[in-house]
């Protein structure tokens, strides 16, 4: 019997079929292009070869189970490997539970980096010599089906009207689809738009815009780009959806804050906690190192400023007349082995003889 690779690739019958004049110049327009992007690929020496082989991989299709209603639904390659070369699989629940906390805190410079790196991407994609409208409906329909088999949005659209654009997108998972409204609105930053309004509810997001000069610069100056991304986060992350939201989210965002600190609500509660904190340091560290650690931990409560770690010193960051539970607490913990030496407003932490 011989094989069905065989009798694919023994090209002596013809087929004919009807089409219209506007599909006609549409495929020998596409083979054109492509035999000049790709010379040694034989599938595009001439219309027949590539209608050849687009039918053969078509049965394979079909024979899989697929059917036409299915084509709408095939991801984009350029955009799949774009994709594959920075994302991973991930388990939705676990993804979605770990990103909670990161949703009022500013974008990492990596981020926005990657941003620059979509964006780049996306204007290789684009003929400049197009309709520009036209070119970036086309690359967002390829980017829908991606992010919808991916599961990470249902939609999202961009309308265009002169140097204004709307740009909407719906998610699946609240904390992922916040995460991503930051990451989109970085994007628009870097491709060259600036977020004018913006409108969220849960697993919703709009941003209308406005055309930025830097959208006209072949190659974007990075300050630039950076700036005006970090300027549209900025405009999405509203102070009321952190105080509409659990407590946690407002004392991280606080913590970032040089004039804020952690206090308690009385000497003895302070002690405690710092106790059964310290309780668990134990467990895990040299107890050579306690010190060290108590003073770091004193500094993330923003009361102190750790000059020398080898050394043990530090500076108070709180006055004692404003502070004076906050200073009383510190000199607590290290009396029982400790003591502290000032020393011209330096702090030195020594053993007790």
């Amino acid at each position: 019997m011989v094989s069905k690779n065989y009798l694919s690739n023994k090209k002596n019958v013809k087929l004919s079929f009807s089409t219209s004049d506007a599909l006609k110049d549409w495929i020998k327009r596409y083979v054109a292009t492509k035999k000049k992007e790709n010379p040694n690929d034989g599938r595009y020496n001439s219309i027949s070869s590539f209608i050849h082989c687009s039918l053969e991989e078509l049965m394979k299709l079909y024979e899989k189970g697929k059917d036409l209603n299915d084509f709408d639904k095939l991801v984009d390659k350029k955009i799949e490997d774009f994709y594959e070369k920075i994302t991973f699989k991930a388990a939705i629940p676990q993804f979605e539970a770990s990103v909670e906390m990161n949703k009022y805190l500013p974008l990492q410079n990596q981020v926005i980096h990657l941003c620059r790196f979509l964006r780049n991407f996306i204007f290789s994609q684009i003929d400049m010599n197009d309709n520009l409208e036209d070119s970036l409906a086309k690359i967002i329909d390829r980017f829908n089906i991606f992010l919808k088999k991916n599961k990470i949005s249902k939609h999202f659209l961009m309308s265009i009207d002169g140097t204004n654009f709307i740009f909407e997108f719906e998610g699946k998972e609240k904390n992922l689809h916040f995460e991503l409204s930051k990451s989109y609105a970085a994007l628009i930053g870097c491709i060259g738009g600036r977020i004018l309004k913006t409108s969220y509810l849960p697993n919703y997001t709009r941003f209308d815009c406005v055309v930025d000069p830097i959208i006209n610069q072949k190659i974007p100056k990075i300050k630039e780009q950076i700036a005006l991304s970090k300027d549209n986060v900025e405009r999405f992350l509203k102070y009321e959806y952190i105080l509409n939201d659990k407590k946690e989210h407002l004392w991280l965002n606080t913590s970032l804050s040089e004039y804020a600190l952690i206090s308690f609500k009385n000497f003895e509660s302070g002690i405690s906690f710092i106790k059964a904190k310290l309780e668990l340091l134990k467990v895990s560290i040299n107890l050579r190192d306690l010190p060290k650690y108590i003073l770091k931990l004193f500094e993330k409560f923003n009361w102190i400023t750790i000059e020398n770690e080898e050394t043990l010193s530090f500076r108070f960051n709180i006055t004692e007349t404003e502070h004076e539970m906050e200073r009383a607490i510190v000199k607590e913990i290290f009396k029982e082995k400790l003591k502290i030496i000032n020393e011209h407003s330096c702090y030195l932490i020594r053993t007790n003889n």
